[in-house]
C-alpha cells in the first residue's frame, strides 16, 4: 500500500466522520426504541388477549416488523425477534413465538 488515493477517494474529514457517528447513533436509538416498543407491544397482546384495543397493538407489530425489514433485511428481523423472544420468557415467563406469525407477510424468507 503506497498511501495514495485514488481520484474517486475523498480524504476522511471531521464532518464525515461526525457524520458517520452521527447517523449510527441515530440507528442504534431507533433500534433501541423500536425494541421497546415491541416489547411493550407483545406483553400487552400475551397479557390481554381480548382486549379492545388488542388489532391496533397487532397492526403495530405489523409495521415495526416492516421498518426493520426496509433497514435491516429478514436479518434485522431475527436479530430483533429473537431479543425480544428471550426478554419476554425471562421478564414475563411466557412464549412471545406466536407472535412471530405476524411479519409473515415481509419477506418470502420469514414464513413462522
Amino acid at each position: 500500500m503506497s498511501g495514495k488515493r485514488s481520484p474517486s477517494q475523498k480524504p476522511l474529514t471531521i464532518k464525515i466522520i461526525k457524520n458517520f457517528y452521527t447517523v449510527n447513533i441515530i440507528q442504534i436509538s431507533l433500534d433501541a426504541y423500536l425494541e421497546e416498543e415491541l416489547y411493550d407491544l407483545i406483553t400487552y397482546c400475551i397479557q390481554n388477549p381480548n382486549a379492545i384495543d388488542y388489532s391496533s397493538k397487532e397492526d403495530r407489530i405489523k409495521e415495526i416488523g416492516q421498518e426493520l425489514f426496509v433497514d435491516g433485511g429478514v436479518d434485522a428481523l431475527e436479530n430483533m425477534y429473537f431479543s425480544i423472544e428471550h426478554r419476554i420468557k425471562e421478564e414475563i415467563s411466557k412464549d412471545a413465538k406466536p407472535y412471530r406469525s405476524l411479519w409473515n407477510d415481509i419477506s418470502d424468507e420469514w414464513n413462522y
